[in-house]
């Protein structure tokens, strides 16, 4: 991979679905063999190793930036071990997003759960109707999984994520940005927001397939719509930040 390729910190603003992006090749932090990777396989003391991998690289990347930009990355190391870490006091409505995302969290693994069976058997009944060659069954179907696959990915996402954008609204650095839309609160902002559009867009799909589902699915869309109703509140400017690659052209 070429240093033109790559794109510097695209990786902080995307949504860590490496088999679904197309920017893969411009991600300094990307590995092809991660996607041949089975994890489900691979057993507790593998995994750890290649997440302290992955952290180590991303910590060299860091250092390498620091160089780059006169800094020294010894003296920033030591000047962190200095700093005494408290949680910052959140205002009311902060923390009331955070708790929207969390029951939102909580609300979506307990349906995945209970209704397993209900959507094993619904994609087996879309099977079968394909094999009957119903029209349109196997489009049905692939829309049905992959909705089912966003909404899964992304509803711990969303509150991990608007997490970091509180954080970094509460952060004394961000105050002092001179262009406020571009700070690393509305970045994350911006990307909690997209997870939010194609959750949606997902829960939509799913209730097409399961009409019995309706009223919970309608629970789960009225506390992604609240979510997002804050999120534009508290975040104003989110919508003008710009990500890197994600925002300047197209791959």
């Amino acid at each position: 991979m070429s240093k033109k390729e790559l794109i510097p910190e695209i990786y902080v603003y995307c949504d860590r679905w490496c088999e679904h992006c197309s920017f893969t090749k411009h991600c300094e932090i990307f590995d092809p063999a991660d996607q041949e990777k089975d994890w489900g396989e691979a057993d507790a003391e593998e995994f750890i190793q290649e997440l302290t991998a992955k952290f180590e690289k991303t910590m060299s990347l860091l250092k390498n930036e620091a160089d780059a930009n006169g800094m020294n990355w010894n003296q920033l190391v030591a000047d962190a071990k200095e700093v005494e870490l408290e949680d910052p006091i959140l205002p009311a409505h902060h923390e009331e997003v955070i708790a929207l995302a969390g029951a939102y969290r909580r609300q979506v693994t307990v349906w995945l759960t209970v209704n397993a069976k209900e959507i094993e058997e619904t994609t087996v009944i879309h099977a079968q109707n394909a094999e009957m060659g119903i029209e349109n069954a196997q489009e049905k179907n692939i829309q049905y999984i992959d909705a089912l696959e966003v909404i899964q990915w992304y509803h711990c996402l969303i509150e991990a994520k608007v997490r970091r954008a509180i954080s970094g609204l509460n952060n004394d650095f961000e105050e002092t940005q001179d262009d406020k839309s571009q700070s690393h609160a509305n970045g994350c902002a911006k990307i909690t927001m997209l997870f939010i559009q194609k959750s949606i867009q997902a829960w939509e799909q799913v209730s097409k397939e399961m009409t019995g589902q309706e009223d919970k699915i309608l629970d789960h869309l009225a506390a992604l719509s609240r979510l997002s109703g804050k999120i534009q509140k508290i975040f104003p400017l989110h919508a003008a930040f710009i990500r890197p690659g994600f925002d300047t052209f197209i791959p």
